[in-house]
């Protein structure tokens, strides 16, 4: 088996779950911190490419819950008008009837002009119900100016105590006032700084989805899909489980690579890479959800037996409910070997799964810009290699969602070679699946 630097992953020779002596089970009482290799021991006599996970992952213990700031932003143009508007209002009800007495609810809404319907407040009475349930749509889409008001019901109640949460409903593309994807992307950055998230939620074919993506990714809050309106309801039921299961959060994440391994680069998730200590945020954590961070690694040539430190982890986060900070601290280490089979035999598919989805979610983004741009040719290319990449893991281990994605990935190859686009749907698919994969969002 060759073991040259540019070989080891990416023909896949996969992985073992490591060491519990090494890695496993460095916990707080609210989270749980794990550091895998994609395997425990490696070929001697040359550098090899490795990739190191990081782990955090809540214990799923909470008796009490830190209470939830929450704006619901309507898009009430025209084109919502029928079922969009009637899922949109029984939603918004929901969510705001779902919350308790501690928790706060203000919705907003926008079509040429933006209303206040209901002001920030812990109540929700019946007046409020026929106040939501008399909004009718017309218009075109103030959406910068919708999420403005928006955050001023936010910030009338903004402070450490609460989840702080703006969520958005929309079909259509912004048409009135600011339009452009990267001013959004700066507001959704500047919000975290605030410590209020934006999840949006996208309905039909006809939004924009770089727009509602992008201003989620960098505020770190959800983003959604929703073909039907049929289907915004379960989307609500999920994003208000999330936003009031919340056990950590500002989780920061630094690992230190030790003994001359060198990082490579960060797969998946935006990071700082300093010489050998690589930083990134891992935003919050739900309970019983995991998140992590993928790195590509050198690992320097050794000798048979010899033990070899690769890296240690810190994970420092605030607990809302304690409302102090917490942190946790781990290492990993591993060994050499000249015998193939005990190389084989420390092999961890889990952490090698985890990067081949990274990797085509990437691939997947990387195609998306390049038609985008007219590239059909590149963008092709970039396909067909993230096809191969999982046809090889699919005929090493033979997994059922690994080959469910070589076929999708065959499809939308064949979709690109024949259309040279993707379909609205597809692309609004494509965009929010490789969103959930770098950020591990919950369906």
């Amino acid at each position: 088996m060759k073991t040259g630097i540019g070989t080891i992953l990416f023909t896949f020779c996969f992985i073992f779950t490591a060491n519990v002596t090494f890695a496993k089970g460095f916990s707080t009482n609210k989270i749980i911190l794990d550091i895998e290799l994609d395997r425990e021991i490696f070929y001697t006599g040359k550098p090899v490419k490795a990739v190191l996970k990081v782990s955090v992952k809540s214990r799923g213990r909470t008796k009490r819950r830190v209470p939830v700031n929450l704006a619901i932003l309507i898009d009430r143009s025209a084109s919502m008008k029928g079922a969009k508007m009637q899922m949109a209002l029984r939603s918004a009800i929901y969510a705001a009837k779902r919350l308790g007495k501690n928790d706060i609810v203000s919705i907003v809404t926008y079509g040429n002009s933006v209303e206040t319907v209901i002001p920030a407040g812990t109540s929700f009475n019946e007046e409020d119900l026929a106040k939501v349930n008399s909004i009718q749509p017309s218009g075109n889409t103030a959406l910068f100016s919708g999420i403005s008001r928006a955050i001023h019901e936010i910030r009338k109640n903004l402070n450490k105590n609460f989840i702080n949460r703006i969520i958005i409903i929309s079909d259509g593309f912004a048409n009135i006032g600011i339009t452009d994807t990267e001013d959004f992307e700066r507001l959704g950055a500047s919000l975290k700084k605030e410590r209020i998230s934006v999840s949006t939620i996208g309905i039909g074919t006809e939004y924009n989805e770089d727009l509602m993506v992008g201003i989620s990714q960098k505020s770190s809050g959800n983003s959604y899909f929703v073909e039907t309106a049929k289907k915004l309801l379960k989307v609500f039921e999920t994003e208000i489980s999330l936003l009031t299961s919340v056990v950590a959060r500002d989780i920061s994440l630094k690992i230190k690579c030790q003994n001359g391994v060198i990082p490579i680069r960060i797969v998946g998730r935006e990071g700082r890479i300093n010489n050998s200590t690589i930083t990134l945020n891992l935003d919050q954590l739900c309970r019983y959800q995991k998140k992590f961070a993928l790195l590509e690694i050198m690992v320097p040539k050794g000798k048979s037996l010899k033990n070899i430190g690769i890296a240690s982890a810190n994970v420092t986060y605030e607990d809302p409910l304690l409302k102090r900070d917490r942190d946790i601290e781990g290492a990993i280490s591993a060994s050499y070997s000249d015998k193939e089979n005990i190389v084989k035999s420390s092999e961890n598919y889990d952490v090698q799964k985890s990067y081949i989805k990274n990797l085509n979610a990437i691939s997947n983004e990387k195609a998306l810009k390049l038609l985008d741009k007219g590239k059909k040719k590149e963008a092709v290319s970039e396909l067909k290699e993230s096809t191969k990449r999982l046809r090889e893991a699919v005929n090493i281990n033979k997994d059922e969602d690994v080959l469910l994605e070589a076929e999708e990935m065959k499809q939308d190859l064949e979709e690109v070679t024949k259309k040279g686009k993707f379909s609205k749907k597809k692309r609004k698919f494509l965009k929010m699946k490789s969103f959930k994969t770098r950020n591990q969002q919950a369906d």
